[in-house]
């Protein structure tokens, strides 16, 4: 099982640059590392994607989702960073991401 196995997600972030041709596919390993909840191993790397310009906004949108998962002040900080950004869909996400942390500490 990936959840207990950190090598295979060692793996994945190895091979994500190499799937350039498959939005679909990047996007699948960030909703992976966003459901496995590792975030010693997996937040880095989803910051990565979130914040790289060149990535497609569908593989980023699901970078900011999995980030908010980890619903602490930092990853907050991060979000509150996009929610005025050029793609709706960062935006909007981040903007969740952020009703999610709040809701919860109040």
């Amino acid at each position: 099982c990936i959840r207990d196995s950190p090598e295979a997600i060692e793996y994945l972030k190895e091979a994500f640059p190499y799937v350039d041709d498959s939005n679909l596919l990047k996007h699948e390993i960030a909703y992976a590392f966003g459901q496995l909840k590792h975030r010693e191993l997996t937040e880095e790397f989803l910051l990565k994607v979130l914040h790289n310009e060149e990535e497609n906004e569908v593989v980023r949108h699901e970078a900011g989702e999995a980030l908010s998962n980890f619903l602490d002040e930092k990853i907050n900080e991060v979000l509150d960073k996009y929610v005025k950004h050029s793609s709706s869909l960062i935006a909007e996400t981040c903007q969740l991401g952020l009703h999610k942390y709040l809701s919860l500490i109040h």
